[in-house]
């Protein structure tokens, strides 16, 4: 009775515990991108694009930054600006939306983030340039030279990106 009883009890421990020991995953993480992929189709994912086009095209809604000397009009979208369909989950409209337009390429990148500092954020980019799987570095901490990757970007349909942050 006791050796079945400690066979279940390790069975049980593998299944928890399986994503965090093999892949580095663990169920809130896949939680967090299922929401994105319950609610995000290509269709949508192109919808919230287009949205961000006809902002760019009435010039209202953005200002210009320059990177590098090259001009971008980066700006924030509303919560009417987005499709309905964005909320119906319990997550609600998300916590934190922006927008970055490259005038002299025409390319155009969406962020869309939920969560917060209790429960880390998750989101979605959409961009037409790929996004590597640990994102972007950052620098701080004891080291400044040593770089910090917090980021996870999963790829999701035709330029759509689930993120993750472990922050």
């Amino acid at each position: 009775m006791s050796i079945q009883r400690l066979l279940l009890a390790a069975i049980a421990f593998f299944i928890v515990f399986t994503p965090m020991l093999f892949l580095d995953d663990g169920y809130f993480e896949m939680g967090r991108r299922a929401h994105i992929r319950a609610v995000f189709t290509q269709e949508l994912m192109d919808e919230i694009v287009a949205v961000v086009r006809k902002k760019v095209a009435t010039g209202k809604g953005f200002f210009t930054v320059s990177e590098d000397d090259l001009p971008r009009q980066v700006g924030e979208l509303e919560r009417d600006d987005l499709p309905r369909q964005v909320a119906e989950l319990g997550w609600g409209f998300p916590v934190h939306t922006s927008f970055s337009h490259d005038p002299a390429t025409k390319q155009i990148s969406v962020s869309l983030v939920w969560g917060g500092s209790l429960i880390s954020r998750h989101g979605l980019d959409i961009s037409p340039v790929p996004i590597p799987f640990h994102g972007y570095p950052t620098y701080g901490g004891d080291d400044d030279s040593v770089p910090h990757y917090t980021q996870k970007f999963y790829p999701w349909l035709k330029n759509g990106y689930i993120m993750i942050d472990e922050n």
